[in-house]
């Protein structure tokens, strides 16, 4: 897996390369090591720093719906002022300083899908998905808020394919609903 900082706000080639790497087969060879160095002047400016904590497919339905929910995380949030993301919950050094003075508020997001279904005729198959992400302050580890969101697809699931796709709306629309007024919620939470 590779550990990076994704920093919001323009174009960020880090956040492409790690994208791409994660796309890439099993059998793939070995991605070099990432810096752990943050992403230039954004994070020097954001007022919070995100990262996916612990996440959880409760569905267990299929191993790839966990990499699905933190993609859809990841690009739900990437471009969002004033919002670092980064892959883990660990503070870079770039940010300690930060953080003691105030002015960079660490979080991790933890959670993950609760529910992934579908019903109807193959023909107009309903996925729905529902998502539940706990907002934790960091590096106390306490909650300070929850956030859901749900979503359905509709669409033709006649294939494996078919069903995977909707399943991937389903999933990608839940997190977007959950994490539509995240930094209203980041900027309520006490510290």
């Amino acid at each position: 897996d590779v550990d990076m900082v994704f920093v919001c706000g323009g174009v960020n080639v880090r956040e492409a390369v790690s994208l791409a790497l994660r796309r890439l087969p099993a059998d793939a060879a070995e991605a070099p090591a990432a810096t752990d160095e943050p992403a230039g002047a954004p994070l020097a400016t954001a007022r919070f720093l995100l990262a996916p904590g612990d996440l959880h497919d409760h569905t267990g339905t299929h191993p790839e719906h966990l990499p699905l929910l933190t993609d859809a995380m990841l690009r739900t949030l990437a471009g969002r002022p004033g919002l670092a993301l980064q892959r883990t919950i660990d503070l870079p050094p770039a940010a300690t300083a930060r953080v003691r003075r105030g002015l960079l508020r660490p979080f991790a997001l933890e959670g993950g899908l609760q529910r992934l279904d579908a019903e109807g005729p193959d023909d107009n198959l309903a996925v729905r998905a529902e998502v539940q992400f706990a907002i934790v302050a960091m590096p106390q580890r306490a909650i300070v808020g929850m956030v859901t969101g749900a979503a359905t697809a509709r669409g033709p699931g006649f294939s494996p394919t078919s069903r995977r796709r909707l399943e991937s709306v389903a999933v990608e629309g839940a997190v977007r609903g959950a994490l539509r007024d995240i930094e209203q919620s980041l900027g309520q939470a006490r510290r």
